[in-house]
């Protein structure tokens, strides 16, 4: 096999030869969650799963997708898609999820219950090298209560895509396991609120202390309580989404008028 810093140069050759494109290549390790606990034990360029080969050239990506299915009891798959391009790279038998890239900064939480292994996931895939940031989001199991799931994409929404506004509007998909069945959920980030294709549903994000510039409504200059549902604008203040109504400005009553939607679907 060869060694690390090979494949660090194979990469960056593609990358050159590429151009625009950038080249996404599995870890010497794939992290394998066996009844909910993590072990870091496949050699992933042993697995029969890569014998295809192990990197995967696309184009600017916009979604990062990773496909989970069960195998004796692991979880494992690896697929990637990119402007409307889906690329499938799975195969029957993986048992481990390929973390792609290196240098990974992952956040994540295990679940577990009686029959399935449960693991949330979420991160960057890696950076493609001047081409912008991938970003990956693993949910496995349908049970995870909603709070927990939209919290963790707050904390990734405030405190990465913000610094990059120019992904403000990128797209990332959920995967949701539940026994055999896989159910894709395509997730928009728009100013402030996240929209599930899917499920036609969307959120507004709660008020988390000191992830908004403003503790207090700008228009009824309350502070904000600790998980309130606020409505964040591009220029960074923030409101009550019922404020909203009060005010005589035309683009905002427009504004409360897509809240009140928004706020019908929310899930209680």
């Amino acid at each position: 096999m060869a060694p690390y810093s090979v494949i660090n140069v194979i990469v960056h050759i593609a990358i050159s030869i590429l151009g625009p494109e950038c080249s996404m290549i599995c870890r010497d390790t794939c992290e394998v969650y066996i009844n909910g606990v993590k072990s870091t034990v496949l050699n992933s360029m042993d697995s029969k799963a890569w014998s295809n080969g192990f990197v995967f050239p696309v184009k600017r990506i916009k979604t990062v997708a990773v496909h989970v299915m069960s195998v004796d009891g692991m979880i494992g798959g690896f697929a990637i898609s990119c402007d409307r391009n889906y690329i499938d790279t799975r195969a029957a038998g993986w048992d481990c999820i390929a973390t792609d890239v290196p240098d990974q900064n992952w956040y994540s939480e295990q679940y577990s219950d009686d029959t399935w292994d449960n693991a949330y996931v979420i991160g960057s895939v890696g950076e493609c090298e001047n081409f912008g940031w991938c970003w990956l989001k693993l949910v496995v199991d349908v049970f995870v209560p909603n709070f927990q799931l939209f919290k963790t994409s707050q904390e990734l929404y405030y405190e990465q895509l913000l610094k990059r506004p120019a992904l403000q509007s990128e797209s990332w998909e959920d995967v949701i396991v539940n026994g055999g069945s896989v159910t894709r959920a395509k997730i928009k980030i728009y100013d402030i609120y996240i929209h599930s294709l899917t499920q036609n549903r969307r959120y507004l994000w709660n008020y988390i202390p000191e992830r908004f510039k403003y503790n207090e409504c700008c228009i009824c200059v309350e502070n904000f309580q600790e998980n309130t549902l606020v409505h964040e604008l591009r220029c960074t203040h923030v409101m009550h989404p019922s404020c909203i109504r009060k005010t005589s400005c035309p683009p905002l009553s427009q504004r409360g008028r897509v809240v009140d939607g928004i706020q019908a679907r929310l899930l209680v």
